[in-house]
């Protein structure tokens, strides 16, 4: 083999093994972001439906106290704003709960609890329309109440999804301490290789270098009957 063909396999040698090193670390770290979004996007929106409902059952609690068109329309708007964030978490919730790593139980109780929150609101929202509708102060204020019966159930929600979020944390701070062993051994392994395969390169370019000087050397004292053999590509010539 050239010594250009072995310099150049050598000097890429390198490159390759740092490029797969860099490419495994962006690789895991991508899965872990992607891994980590839905987690908190399905807290944020849980505290977001939160706070819609409490907005929703004090203008439900307004209106029975003041019947005017005003707090009416204002509380159709909040009944509208709730319905469309129980959408959105419902639509978080299954695309988290799908995923593989999340375990069947853990996913089959945050399904139950959706379930639940969503036949209650349903319930809810047509029971207030209507007493909105009909104008009917007493409902308004019974329907106001029975929110909070949405609320509890939203809490046991929250409290599924934290622990979920917490379990996916501890993962995520289990496959960070793996990444950082797997790419300290794999320093330590490229820099072992680099420094095998610069020993045997030098030896190579060297060692040849060396054997014609000794010759050089026995030839200028006088010794006229040193050989050099010199090994080439498909013969060896002296």
């Amino acid at each position: 083999m050239k010594l250009r063909t072995k310099l150049m396999i050598h000097s890429m040698f390198g490159i390759i093994l740092s490029t797969l090193l860099v490419g495994f670390i962006l690789i895991e770290m991508l899965n872990m972001k992607t891994s980590d979004k839905d987690s908190i996007s399905a807290l944020v929106t849980a505290q977001k439906l939160e706070s819609a409902i409490v907005l929703t059952q004090q203008a439900l609690s307004n209106y029975s106290f003041n019947a005017t068109y005003g707090n009416e329309a204002e509380t159709s708007k909040q009944l509208k704003q709730s319905d469309q964030v129980l959408g959105e978490l419902k639509d978080v919730l299954d695309r988290l709960t799908v995923k593989q790593e999340i375990s069947s139980s853990s996913a089959k109780e945050i399904q139950a609890s959706l379930a639940v929150i969503v036949r209650k609101w349903e319930l809810e929202q047509s029971s207030a329309r209507k007493a909105l509708t009909e104008h009917n102060s007493f409902e308004t204020n019974r329907q106001s109440i029975r929110t909070l019966g949405v609320l509890n159930d939203l809490f046991l929600l929250q409290r599924q999804v934290r622990e979920l979020y917490d379990d996916h944390t501890a993962q995520l701070e289990s496959e960070i301490r793996m990444i950082i062993w797997i790419c300290s051994l794999g320093v330590i392994l490229l820099i072992a290789g680099a420094y095998v395969s610069n020993d045997r390169l030098t030896q190579q370019i060297t060692r040849p270098l060396k054997a014609l000087a000794l010759q050089a050397q026995a030839v200028a004292g006088g010794d006229w009957a040193r050989w050099m053999y010199i090994r080439q590509r498909t013969r060896s010539a002296t």
